[in-house]
């Protein structure tokens, strides 16, 4: 951890000699620093194209550039963030996507406008999301699935799992508590057959009452859920928190009958991608 003053000159550096250097997505991209050098490595996989970004300054890297919160901004259109995190000790991070589009990227030592206020944000609600995975992960390690009922893994009672697992003074906000738990179930779902930082994996058994029971979100799903608007934020809470159109209406303050339009439109939205 920085103290204050040292976030104030990295701030510095970053803005006079980094900036905001952009690149396309699949292309490489480079860009001399003073004492280091900043620059893009496209990957493709099977599935994703993949981008690892490196700042780098002095050998060995100065230890300040570990950990530096950074978010992908796009250049060509507005869009949500939606690729935020921190630098690992090397300073540079991996990110699957984008696909598509020119973006700058945003290094935050010191938040000075809404946009870095944002990446802050965001970052530190990845964090909690991650968090609740790992609580996730630990919960279904320590189930014997065969006194589970079927139904019971999908996202609603798995869900209120966790919720009894915590204590209510770490989630005061039951709104941040849900919006975290539904990213949180979907990220488990997604990483359901990777070992955890301790080289364990779940059972098969438990993948596969996962896949069954909690339903992997389809592609236009993702889509809408990954645009960042009301529409996504109530649809979230509707198929992946599991909560009623009346408890969506409550956490957001809102009338039941435009949360219900608002689910409507998605899922038609949805379902007729599918199509």
């Amino acid at each position: 951890m920085l103290t204050p003053a040292r976030a104030e000159v990295l701030a510095a550096w970053l803005a006079s000699d980094v900036g905001r250097p952009t690149f396309t997505a699949g292309a490489r991209a480079s860009k001399e620093v003073s004492g280091g050098f900043w620059f893009v490595l496209p990957r493709r996989g099977k599935r994703a194209l993949w981008h690892t970004v490196t700042l780098n300054r002095g050998v060995p890297p100065r230890r300040e550039l570990m950990g530096l919160a950074w978010g992908l901004v796009r250049q060509d259109r507005s869009e949500p963030l939606r690729w935020v995190g921190r630098t690992n000790r090397r300073g540079e991070f991996t990110v699957r996507g984008p696909s598509e589009g020119s973006y700058a990227v945003w290094y935050v030592a010191v938040a000075a406008d809404e946009t870095d206020r944002a990446i802050l944000q965001r970052v530190a609600e990845r964090r909690q999301e991650r968090k609740l995975h790992n609580h996730l992960r630990d919960l279904l390690r320590n189930l014997r699935l065969e006194d589970v009922p079927a139904g019971q893994l999908a996202s609603r009672p798995l869900i209120d799992r966790l919720k009894e697992s915590l204590s209510p003074e770490e989630w005061p906000d039951p709104l941040a508590f849900y919006e975290r738990a539904a990213r949180a179930v979907d990220l488990l779902l997604r990483k359901s057959r990777q070992p955890d930082r301790s080289g364990t994996t779940l059972a098969n058994s438990t993948q596969t009452r996962l896949d069954d029971e909690l339903r992997p979100l389809s592609a236009p799903e993702r889509e809408l859920l990954d645009a960042g608007t009301n529409m996504a934020r109530v649809y979230r809470l509707s198929r992946r928190a599991g909560l009623s159109e009346a408890e969506i209406a409550r956490l957001l303050g809102r009338d039941e009958a435009e949360v219900a339009r608002t689910l409507r439109f998605a899922r038609a939205w949805a379902e007729q991608e599918q199509v």
